[in-house]
């Protein structure tokens, strides 16, 4: 009997390992294929980028900052485009010898211009405000016969000197019908912000010096 219970032990810790380096696989195959997706983004695109790795996130549900692991020290700037694989996150705002602050796109005080890219409607993309449900993000100063669907597909215009034109942002979610000489446009984000870990460094992108540098 009590070999018996010894090897049930044995087998029990056995198994135990077992499912800790299936764990550890799994996890080291999902990044894999992540870092794959972001070297072919890499590729692809016509920008001096650097690889970066969020190390942790800070903020309310609409002020929103993460911090990466690449800083002065390793050639980034103020005001540098992130991107992810799926979409833009947001901007560089405070630097340390190595290590960013990167304010979301998400954040209440964010702002970004874009353009719907099948009609080249204009505006002005903006955080999430305090009465948002949805997580999606208003579209400013988009004129009320403007040519907007649910579905079209939103892009950074390049016109706030910050963003490249024609970074991905995400896809119109609502159309809100107005009395106002605007309409009620909202966009819901192509970047996956829950599942954020790696991400890429837009540099050059923007002239030295446009924020006010800091050390986060």
């Amino acid at each position: 009997l009590r070999e018996a219970r010894e090897e049930s032990l044995r087998l029990s810790a056995r198994v135990h390992e077992l499912e800790v380096a299936l764990e550890q696989r799994q996890h080291l195959a999902q990044q894999a294929a992540r870092l794959r997706e972001l070297l072919d983004l890499r590729a692809v695109l016509p920008l001096e980028t650097i690889a970066a790795e969020l190390s942790a996130s800070e903020g309310s549900p609409f002020a929103s900052t993460v911090l990466l692991n690449k800083g002065r020290a390793d050639g980034v700037a103020l005001d540098d485009p992130v991107i992810s694989t799926s979409g833009v996150v947001g901007r560089v705002i405070a630097l340390g010898p190595h290590a960013a602050k990167v304010q979301l796109i998400l954040d209440r005080d964010s702002g970004v211009g874009v353009v719907v890219e099948r009609s080249r409607t204009m505006g002005v993309l903006e955080g999430l405000r305090a009465d948002s449900e949805s997580g999606d993000l208003p579209m400013r100063f988009v004129p009320a016969l403007a040519d907007v669907v649910v579905g079209d597909v939103v892009v950074t215009s390049g016109l706030d000197q910050i963003y490249p034109k024609g970074l991905v942002i995400g896809k119109v979610s609502r159309v809100m019908a107005s009395t106002s000489l605007v309409k009620d446009v909202f966009v819901a984000p192509s970047a996956r912000f829950h599942q954020l870990e790696e991400v890429l460094i837009v540099r050059g992108a923007t002239e030295p010096g446009r924020a006010l540098e800091a050390t986060p």
